[in-house]
């Protein structure tokens, strides 16, 4: 198992490999890294892609976690489309709520 997995798994993703890392325990710095150097091998890795994704969104990187998230679901990934599609419905809402005239 890559370390990617070791450190990069959620419970979201059902075709994760090995274990969920716990919330308390997770280190999306260590992630990014890991992930990476696993993307060096491995640049077509949906899996890979999706867990450098989510550690960018730990990390408040939307632009790198959209990219990576993007790249994972054009291999069907479904974990990374049902990322994304919470992502743009709440910024869809945000945009909707700052658009509406003040009371």
């Amino acid at each position: 198992m890559d370390l990617c997995d070791e450190i990069g798994a959620f419970s979201i993703d059902l075709r994760r490999v090995g274990e969920p890392v716990k919330r308390d325990e997770y280190q999306p710095e260590e992630v990014v890294k890991a992930c990476g150097a696993a993307l060096e091998r491995e640049p077509n890795n949906p899996r890979f892609h999706f867990q450098l994704g989510m550690a960018f969104m730990a990390l408040r990187d939307v632009d790198n976690a959209i990219r990576h998230l993007t790249i994972a679901t054009e291999h069907d990934y479904i974990a990374a489309l049902a990322v994304l599609d919470h992502l743009y419905r709440k910024a869809a809402a945000l945009n909707a709520e700052q658009q509406r005239p003040p009371d």
